[in-house]
């Protein structure tokens, strides 16, 4: 990948030049700060480019006394950052004088950050008057340690269980270690590394460059099951964040590690159906966000979802296209980069219109496969997802007479203010000024707003979480409907964002928190709306149309209307044939055998097979199971039935009440036919087992 430099400058090289041109750009950042403030214009303020700006600052003035402070960050890796971070701002050159030596150096070359070590038994020097040094030594010992910059790579995870450090620039990739853990992710900061699985957290004491682990502990989980994705919280070396897998939707969660087993705090629940391939991404910004890819989102909004870390809100998603399946995410110059099991490498525009670019492959050579992970320092981590934004411009003019002397007074800020006035007696005013939704836009929220709250997904008792406020309109009013057509409030549960408002209307903005001063918006996003603050499942369970609003950056942009349609019911007088499935092993019917089973039954002499139900579980014994619970089985109907192992193996099993035969069937090769009937049909299914095994066949 090409990195533009900028070198048509070569006196801004130097320093004094660099630090004078950060100074009047922080000037300018100064004063269009306080024009922001004095006359209430609202404009962006600059933050990132400020922190930056002093960091330079702060390297450059160490440099200047030290060449070799940070000596792997070289002058020329600064200055075109710096130049571009002070466009617009023109400066006097300051030229220095450099003496005639025999030994020059410049700050401008990039070495490799070294340790040398001398020992001489005779040394010679010899000083002219022309300064020139000369120093021979007859027997000398020299080390190299070469040190990485701490944000200049990341860390992959392989399949197999081997750790790698990647250099984005170089396209370079090290093994470091294998770990005999494995592990679903991995996750790091300075002296730690941390590699999950599903119950455990595995942890290393390690120094980065040059690098050393050491295993120190294994962290039990707890309650929480992991899954793909770990990341470290930031400023915090005893916090870990991964989703709760064990839970449907899953659940983001923070663990603390301090103790075993870690203790865990929620975050945020995941859409409906979602999963992540491989990985999540903690920023180190002051409002500290989650990035997350997730795919199977039920109504199709799959993505990178972005989530305030503080809060769990869910800000916003981008879908991801060819870049869907990373398992590995991670930041660098101000992109976001995704890398696939492969290896392949796109990057990310955060700002609209989030443009996706494969970049690269990485070179995996064997015994490295796929990588299932990625991992980098917090500290590395400042990019985040911008939400699309909406300008509006409004303009002034007014006039007025004075009689004073002729005069010119001219402003200029984000917004510019001309006054005149001469001794002809006319003034004229103009200002005008631009402001983005996205940013806050009062000093305190109006008064008189009324509490309510905008409803981002519910369930029914026993099933899973629908999670509609980013899919569409649509989805929502599906939602409730379903979520109306069970009247009982019991088990019920909603996810809300109490807000204020001051109308139902397009165009009105919606503030986030109840009873607050503040003027935080509501991120974007499809609601139920409710226009109070009642108990929302009773609220909801107990009406027939809703209002679901259409919020862009906190304003309401639509406001659809959603009826409640009661489902229909049929009422036949055809009894429902009982098709009831009766496993067996030898001479009692609870099955114990070393795997678990699956039945799998085709209709009509179909070649199809359909698996019955999920797969027995041979701790908690079986019940007759029946098969009519999701099928309607009219008299007559050909069934065909096989049992299959949990991995799809045929086994042998035989059929019978207090029959001895458990061998003469096999899987989907050798099936039972039952024809059903308006009465009840029992299948006795005797399962083939040795020594507390299943028998293949």
């Amino acid at each position: 990948m090409l990195t533009p430099r900028l070198t048509n400058c070569p006196e801004c090289a130097d320093i004094p030049n660099l630090l004078k041109r950060i100074d009047c750009k922080l000037a300018e950042y100064a004063n269009g700060l306080y024009n922001n403030i004095s006359f209430m214009l609202n404009q962006p303020v600059p933050a990132r480019a400020m922190i930056q700006l002093l960091a330079y600052k702060r390297i450059l003035t160490y440099k200047a006394c030290n060449p070799d402070y940070l000596a792997d960050f070289c002058i020329d890796k600064i200055v075109s950052k710096v130049i571009r971070l002070t466009s617009g701002c023109y400066i006097k050159p300051i030229f220095i004088p450099t003496p005639t030596t025999s030994t020059t150096s410049t700050s401008t070359t990039c070495p490799p950050r070294s340790t040398t070590t001398t020992s001489s038994s005779s040394s010679t020097s010899t000083t002219s008057s022309t300064s020139t040094s000369t120093s021979t030594s007859t027997s000398s010992t020299t080390s190299t340690t070469t040190t990485l910059p701490p944000c200049s790579y990341v860390l992959l995870l392989d399949i197999n269980g081997y750790v790698l450090r990647y250099i984005l620039s170089s396209n370079t990739v090290t093994t470091l270690f294998k770990s005999p853990n494995n592990g679903l992710d991995l996750a790091h900061s300075n002296n730690k590394l941390w590699l999950n699985s599903a119950t455990n957290i595995y942890e290393y004491n390690v120094t980065l460059s040059p690098w050393s682990q050491t295993f120190n502990r294994t962290i039990s989980t707890g309650s929480v099951q992991t899954g793909n994705g770990l990341g470290k919280s930031p400023g915090n070396n005893n916090k870990l964040v991964t989703i709760d897998v064990s839970r449907s939707p899953g659940v983001i969660v923070e663990l603390d590690v301090t103790n075993s087993p870690a203790t865990s705090v929620d975050i945020a629940t995941l859409p409906a159906g979602a999963i992540t391939p491989g990985d999540l991404l903690i920023t180190d910004t002051v409002q500290p966000k989650i990035l997350i890819n997730l795919t199977n989102v039920t109504g199709g909004a799959n993505g990178l979802y972005q989530y305030d870390y503080n809060t769990g809100a869910f800000e916003t998603y981008v879908p991801l296209g060819s870049a869907a399946a990373a398992y590995g995410i991670y930041e660098e110059g101000n992109l976001i980069y995704l890398v696939n099991a492969s290896g392949q490498t796109y990057s990310l525009l955060p700002t609209p219109p989030y443009t996706i670019t494969l970049v690269q492959t990485i070179p995996l050579t064997s015994p490295v496969s796929a990588i299932v992970g990625a991992s980098q320092l917090s500290e590395c981590t400042e990019v985040i997802l911008t939400l699309p934004t909406t300008t509006t411009t409004s303009s002034s003019t007014s006039t007025s007479t004075s009689t004073t002397s002729s005069s010119t007074s001219t402003s200029t800020s984000t917004s510019t203010s001309t006054s005149t006035s001469t001794s002809t007696s006319t003034s004229t005013s103009t200002s005008t000024s631009t402001t983005s939704t996205t940013t806050t836009a009062c000093v305190n929220r109006p008064t008189g707003l009324t509490n309510g709250n905008l409803i981002l997904a519910v369930n029914n008792p026993g099933d899973p979480s629908r999670y509609f406020a980013n899919v569409s309109v649509t989805y929502a009013c599906e939602t409730f409907n379903y979520f109306r057509a069970v009247p009982t409030t019991t088990g019920s549960e909603a996810s809300f964002q109490d807000m204020q408002y001051s109308s139902l209307t397009i165009g009105q903005k919606i503030y986030r928190d109840n009873n607050e001063t503040n003027c935080i918006l509501v991120p974007t996003g499809y609601y139920w709306f409710q226009p109070n603050i009642i108990d929302p499942i009773t609220y909801f369970k107990n009406i027939n149309q809703i209002s679901i609003v259409t919020i862009v950056n906190g304003v309401i942009t639509a406001i659809n209307t959603c009826d409640y349609v009661p489902p229909t019911t049929t009422t036949t007088t055809t009894p429902i044939p009982k098709f009831n499935f009766i496993v067996r092993t030898r001479s009692r019917e609870v099955l114990s055998p070393a795997d678990n089973i699956t039945i799998h039954y085709s209709l009509d002499g179909g070649s199809s097979f359909t698996q019955y139900g999920p797969p027995l579980n041979p701790s908690t014994g079986y019940p007759n199971y029946n098969l009519s619970f999701g099928l309607t089985l009219p008299s007559g109907t050909n069934v065909l039935v096989g049992i299959m192992n949990s991995s799809n193996g045929n086994i042998e099993f035989g059929t019978g009440q207090n029959s001895v035969d458990f061998t003469s069937k096999c899987g989907l090769s050798n099936t039972v036919a039952v024809t059903t009937s308006n009465s009840a049909t029992n299948v006795y299914l005797n399962v083939a087992v040795t020594g507390g095994a299943l028998v293949s066949c």
